[in-house]
């Protein structure tokens, strides 16, 4: 234990006294959590045990715990609470710190640097005994890239995209947990020029800010300055991001045409390459994919064409048990989420097999009978084919529905709705069929 000793001696010799002079310590402000890398180099080792001795001796006030997890595995190292007085009564009266020592002094090896970013708040959950708002810091390369969901390693200039946060089949989506109110949280690298490129590391660290924002937390920093790893305030980031509509998968900071995205199946995180243009249809198989693999959900979607590139058909789903409506205005609900809003079709030509914009919403239960679907044709100067499509127990349906131009008509009002809608009758097997609410003279056409 003597290199932390030494450590801790150093920091007393500035703030002895501080603490101990019979004025009334502040009362506990944070729960401080520390996640170090396995694989992170002996230079930047040392540097995080000096940080954790700074954290222990000097930052963090007396009563607040500090949580040791080593990363990848987020295996609990050690927890202490930090004692009342100056650095040397801490020194005395602290439980746990030769763990921490031994933790440091391991030998790194060849070993993994990565984080494990999706599980840090499953992690902070499990160890958190206050109800203080955590301050976290992370020690490690900031570039995900676990094998076991390799289409979406940060590697090669490969970025995730913002529609990652929200697929199914994404580990940034996938039994990822919301972080408790007032989380900081600042990424200590192991050097300055982690990633591929400086270009690579402005889109990298973007997406763990949107990560982070996506689930409670607010990155604060992202530095090599080993002495900014316990600094929260004040933040080297302005505002917050604003996501993008997508799709799922990666895209290449270096060539922006190359595109990787991502499709469910047998084996995890399946990569397919495709062409920008192909984005949308590579989302909504993966939704109908999913449904299919999984009999437990329903998946309906929309397609659409007119002569009217700017046509407008919204989907709108309604439980009928609750009256609860899933549609652009409400895209969660307790019972679904609609995954895409498209104001336009930008399909003019017969391309009906083409899913190139699309609406989707994922039902969580398979209920079909407790669903009513419809479709409004907002704003259309031209008739449109709308492609409908529905994902029960497992098996595919489809039908072709005639919608009418219409322009506004919200009528959003039960089973009165007006000319500019129809309802999609999903019945208990399956079958698709429509009806014009105003009159019915409008058919669908079933196909397996």
């Amino acid at each position: 234990m003597i290199r932390f000793l030494f450590l801790i001696l150093v920091y007393c010799s500035g703030v002895a006294g501080i603490l101990g002079c019979g004025k009334p310590a502040p009362p506990p402000a944070a729960e401080h959590f520390v996640f170090v890398a396995d694989g992170i180099s002996g230079e930047r080792r040392e540097a995080a045990l000096e940080d954790f001795a700074r954290l222990y001796t000097t930052l963090a006030l007396p009563g607040e715990p500090i949580h040791l997890v080593r990363t990848p595995s987020h295996e609990h190292v050690v927890s202490v609470v930090v004692p009342r007085g100056d650095a040397n009564i801490r020194l005395r009266d602290g439980m746990g710190l030769e763990k921490v020592h031994t933790f440091f002094a391991e030998e790194t090896g060849s070993k993994s640097s990565q984080v494990d970013m999706p599980q840090i708040a499953t992690k902070v959950a499990e160890l958190r005994t206050t109800n203080l708002p955590p301050r976290i810091t992370l020690v490690g390369d900031p570039c995900y890239n676990m094998p076991q969901h390799a289409g979406f390693a940060m590697t090669d200039h490969m970025v995730p995209t913002d529609g990652s946060l929200e697929s199914p089949v994404s580990p940034f989506f996938e039994g990822v947990v919301h972080f408790p109110a007032g989380t900081q949280v600042v990424w200590v690298t192991d050097s300055a020029e982690w990633g591929s490129d400086s270009i690579h590391r402005e889109y990298v660290s973007r997406f763990l800010r949107l990560f982070f924002q996506t689930y409670g937390a607010e990155l604060c920093r992202l530095t090599s300055d080993a002495e900014s790893g316990f600094r929260f305030t004040p933040s080297q980031f302005e505002g917050v991001v604003d996501p993008r509509d997508d799709g799922v998968g990666a895209w290449n900071t270096k060539r922006s045409s190359e595109r990787r995205f991502i499709a469910s199946g047998p084996s995890p995180a399946v990569m397919i390459e495709r062409s920008p243009d192909d984005t949308n249809a590579a989302m909504i198989n993966e939704l109908l994919m999913t449904a299919e693999a999984q009999p437990e959900l329903i998946v309906l979607a929309i397609n659409w064409q007119s002569p009217d590139p700017t046509s407008d058909i919204d989907m709108h789903v309604v439980d009928v048990t609750t009256g609860e409506e899933l549609f652009f205005l409400q895209k969660t609900t307790s019972f679904g989420k609609l995954f895409r809003d498209v104001r336009c079709s930008g399909n003019t030509e017969d391309d009906a097999d083409v899913l190139g914009k699309w609406e989707a919403a994922q039902i969580n239960h398979d209920r079909l009978s407790d669903l009513r679907l419809w479709l409004h044709s907002y704003s259309a100067t031209a008739p449109s084919t709308v492609r409908v499509i529905a994902v029960w127990r497992g098996e595919r349906k489809e039908a072709l529905v005639e919608m009418p131009p219409s322009t506004g008509d919200p009528g959003q009002d039960g089973d009165r709705r007006t000319a500019g809608w129809r309802r999609i009758s999903l019945g208990g097997n399956g079958v698709i069929s429509t009806r014009n609410n105003a009159a019915s003279n409008s058919t669908a056409t079933a196909q397996r």
